[in-house]
């Protein structure tokens, strides 16, 4: 049972009321359905008819919020074992993603009380709201205003009431508002697409995946290229799709150079982004607990950064040069979001940083492929001995590493990082970062990066089939 001391907005006194918040049992049916039945005769009669409110008393019995216990997550709210307000969360339409709040209701007497906050904030912390990636209500004209204050905003932003006399609201609770300007979908015909032939040579594969390469690269460019964010949240994530973008056009450059050595660093670099962005959009654990970690994990080597820059400061008479400058101003607006001052960041617990590369990439894919790439790529041996010990699977993952750095001389890290930048546009999608008021726009987009993917599994194919027919 949830057990909550609020204060009546009603008497700013000092009055208090301990208020219960626990699951609805069978017992509680009638006194729901009398509660309900009243709130909508006295509260809801001034917006809706008399008729109206008596068909969906005859609806709302009893038996009604039995089942509907059954179907939902079904919350009452109790003042000296009083039922005084009621909300249900459960799927949207048999969804697993979506959900729709249910149900809400604040007996007469007890309204304008904070009861109808508890019951929002009762079930934004039910485990249904946290694997949501959309929370629908059904707002009632009397509701609305109370719905709009606690951030539901009208669905598909269409503000008309419906044939049921109900708006319809919604949340996006994981959702980082990144907005993509109009009229965007006319600058993908200035990035030209290579074509496959299976009859390509090696040399030739090699010269689509670079091209491959670049027109993913600067399709998410253009497409991100003016976008715009409301909150530090989106900041945080756009600016590492920014990095993603920038890192992916600097491994074209290195390729152009031939300047392998720095394509694999480049490519972990990508890798290590894509993995941390996935995590902080990942579904099981709270995002805002994610994106503090993340955030705490960078103060670690923030910390490390600032005592470098300082000692540099300080060899150099004191005279600061401007990038110093602005890279001291971002540690000090980082730590002032999280509310982290720098001589508490040793402190910090290890819970508190990120996972290891290796469980943040299983995120993103189970079978692994990804994270052998991404180790081919590093000079670093993540997992410890005890993980190089890890007896035939291991020894998979040695010999894939072996056979990945003699193949750098044709594109396979261009098309890994081709792979990575697909991903990172699929969890972008996945998670619903992206709003893109012209519905077109979007899916020209999605269009362009599935015939991309297309085309690099095609590329992977041919690639592998031309060393197999070398060595053959």
């Amino acid at each position: 049972m949830r057990e909550v001391r609020i204060i009546s907005d009603a008497d700013y006194g000092g009055k208090f009321m301990t208020i219960q918040a626990r699951r609805f049992e069978v017992s509680d049916a009638e006194a729901v359905a009398l509660l309900v039945a009243r709130t909508l005769r006295e509260s809801n009669s001034k917006d809706y008819s008399g008729e109206y409110i008596e068909k969906d008393v005859q609806r709302l019995s009893a038996k009604f919020f039995i089942e509907k216990s059954k179907q939902t997550h079904f919350y009452v709210f109790c003042d000296q074992n009083q039922i005084v307000g009621t909300g249900a969360i459960g799927p949207y339409w048999g969804s697993e993603t979506e959900f729709s709040l249910f149900d809400i209701f604040v007996s007469p007497d007890h309204q304008g009380q904070g009861i109808g906050r508890l019951i929002i904030e009762t079930l934004e912390a039910d485990v249904d709201f946290k694997c949501a990636q959309r929370i629908e209500i059904p707002a009632s004209i009397t509701g609305l205003g109370f719905y709009r204050h606690m951030g539901y905003d009208f669905k598909d932003g269409n503000k008309e009431i419906d044939n049921e006399r109900l708006y319809r609201l919604e949340k996006f609770p994981k959702r980082f508002n990144v907005n993509i300007r109009d009229n965007v979908e006319k600058d993908f015909d200035l990035v030209p697409t290579a074509t496959v032939s299976d009859s390509m040579s090696i040399e030739e594969l090699n010269k689509v995946s670079f091209d491959t390469l670049r027109e993913i690269t600067f399709v998410i460019q253009l497409f991100f290229e003016g976008a715009w964010v409301n909150d530090i949240k989106s900041k945080i994530v756009m600016g590492m799709i920014v990095r993603i973008v920038k890192l992916a056009k600097s491994v074209l450059r290195s390729a152009g150079s031939q300047n392998f050595s720095g394509q694999e660093t480049l490519s972990r670099l990508i890798f290590e982004t894509l993995s941390k962005l996935n995590f902080i959009l990942h579904a099981p654990t709270p995002l805002d607990d994610n994106l503090d970690r993340y955030l705490k994990d960078g103060l670690r080597f923030e910390k490390i950064l600032t005592e470098k820059i300082n000692d540099d400061i300080y060899k150099q008479s004191e005279n600061e040069s401007p990038i110093q400058a602005r890279m001291l101003s971002s540690i000090s607006e980082t730590e002032l979001f999280t509310g982290i001052s720098e001589d508490r960041v040793a402190t910090l617990n290890k819970r508190d940083s990120l996972p290891s590369m290796q469980n943040m990439s299983n995120l993103l894919d189970n079978g692994e492929r990804l994270y052998m790439v991404y180790r081919a790529c590093s000079v670093e041996v993540h997992g410890g001995p005890t993980a190089l010990r890890d007896n035939v699977k291991q020894l998979e993952k040695e010999k894939f590493e072996a056979d990945f750095r003699e193949r750098l001389s044709d594109a396979r890290v261009l098309d890994s990082v081709s792979i990575f930048l697909l991903m990172g546009m699929n969890v972008l999608t996945k998670y619903n970062v992206i709003v893109c008021k012209d519905s077109e726009i979007y899916m020209c987009f999605k269009k362009r990066i599935k015939r991309i993917s297309s085309k690099i599994s095609e590329i992977e194919k041919l690639h592998e089939q031309r060393l197999s027919e070398e060595n053959d």
